[in-house]
């Protein structure tokens, strides 16, 4: 049978073993806590960050809505400009095609004038020759 003193120190024993595991117990609810707390927080902020993405996308979405009604129009005026802008070059190169055929009569009167001018200085020098 075992003594007193022998259960005493088997009751000590056990206390240790019981004071230890309530210790790793309660380190173990304090980690808990904290991770929990840690949660919350990562929460909030998920929270949030999600809350601003909500606003985002609202506003692209109003973004995108108010482009898709204009956006016909802007094309029907960048094709229209364009129209213009080839009409225009149209024009300029007539306008060119028909300065130049002007500046090429001109040319062509300046040197007949010039003509003109040798033969009549030719034949008035001829006259006082004769």
């Amino acid at each position: 049978m075992a003594s007193n003193a022998d259960r005493f120190l088997k009751a000590v024993e056990d206390a240790e073993v019981l004071t230890e595991t309530i210790k790793k117990l309660q380190e173990e609810i304090t980690s808990y806590q904290a991770a929990g707390q840690n949660l919350d927080s990562v929460r909030k902020d998920l929270n949030k960050q999600l809350q601003t993405a909500y606003k985002i996308s609202e506003n692209m979405s109003g973004l995108i809505k108010t482009i898709a009604a204009f956006g016909p129009e802007i094309i029907a005026n960048q094709k229209e400009h364009a129209n213009q802008i080839s009409s225009l070059n149209e024009k300029t190169t007539n306008d060119l095609i028909t300065l130049r055929q002007s500046l090429d009569k001109i040319r062509l009167l300046i040197v007949f004038a010039i003509a003109v001018s040798a033969v009549a200085a030719v034949i008035s020098l001829l006259t006082l020759f004769v």
